[in-house]
């Protein structure tokens, strides 16, 4: 896929307000993927690097199977 930069400032100022962070439980070859992809598509259209933090923070995108996020305190 092909993610072109948003061209206007106050929209991709206003992404990266509400979008900043990546958390992903689990490990797998589709959450491989599936990270890679959102990755890809934030610089893309940001034009920034989307942090993988090791715990879940405000702003952040979360990714698991079902069965794990189950099993975790969020």
């Amino acid at each position: 896929m092909q993610y072109d930069k948003i061209e206007d400032s106050g929209t991709r100022k206003d992404y990266l307000k509400v979008l900043q962070n990546l958390k992903v439980f689990g490990d797998s070859p589709t959450l491989e993927v599936a990270s890679g992809e959102i990755s890809r598509a934030y610089m893309g259209l940001l034009q920034k690097d989307l942090r993988s933090l090791p715990d879940i923070r405000p702003n952040s995108v979360v990714l698991g199977t079902k069965e794990f996020l189950l099993k975790q305190e969020l």
